[in-house]
């Protein structure tokens, strides 16, 4: 089932995500106060509509019916901090059922949540510290943004937890980890037992804060 989605601010961002969105099916409304840029974006056909408007005069925002219908906003103006906050504080006024705003920086982010922002984004930030863990470990198959905080990775078993079962191993005590599946000789188990015995061979998907990746790696 599709949602209705609002994007504010097409740059870099605001374009991939609009577009990303609208292939996936989704109805997507994006809007941006630069005329070329709205054009660009519209010939190019990644959104649904494509609209030329000013996010924080909050009556073109509410000729375009942006209310309680609205599933997400998404706020991608993060560079500009004063309309970042204004457009945020807006979307909640209007009902927008979940505001994302993208942050510039950390302080920028807590401000955005004070002020009635569901998620924040820091898409730089975020972006650096991925590629740094993946270039310090290969045994990494896939990681997925779960939250803020957590990621779920699918990974190689480490070396320390060969022949561990999972009681002895202590990964939600010592990682905060959770298993969500162990996949073992091309069979998925999604509710192993906690005497099972982790195999070299096993790859295991695991629910994680994103700050003991790689504790958990080297163990």
């Amino acid at each position: 089932m599709s949602k209705q989605f609002l994007i504010v601010g097409l740059g870099h961002f605001g374009y991939a995500v609009a577009k990303t969105l609208s292939e996936g099916g989704q109805e997507v409304l994006a809007i941006d106060s630069d005329e070329n840029i709205v054009q660009k974006a519209h010939n190019a056909k990644i959104a649904t509509h494509v609209v030329v408007a000013n996010a924080v005069d909050e009556q073109a925002l509410e000729a375009l019916g942006i209310n309680e219908d609205i599933d997400v906003g998404i706020i991608c103006i993060g560079e500009h901090l004063e309309s970042s906050i204004l457009v945020t504080a807006i979307l909640k006024e209007f009902g927008v059922k979940e505001v994302i705003a993208k942050a510039s920086n950390e302080l920028h982010a807590k401000i955005l949540k004070k002020i009635g922002a569901d998620k924040t984004v820091l898409p730089e930030i975020d972006f650096g510290k991925t590629l740094a863990r993946t270039l310090m470990k290969s045994s990494i198959f896939e990681e997925l943004n779960f939250s803020e905080t957590h990621s779920i990775i699918d990974i190689q078993t480490p070396k320390w937890l060969v022949d561990k079962s999972i009681k002895d191993a202590e990964l939600r005590k010592r990682f905060g980890a959770n298993i969500v599946a162990i996949k073992s000789d091309n069979s998925l188990n999604v509710t192993p037992v906690a005497d099972y015995t982790f195999k070299e061979k096993d790859q295991l998907v695991l629910i994680i804060p994103k700050d003991k990746i790689v504790k958990f790696e080297n163990g």
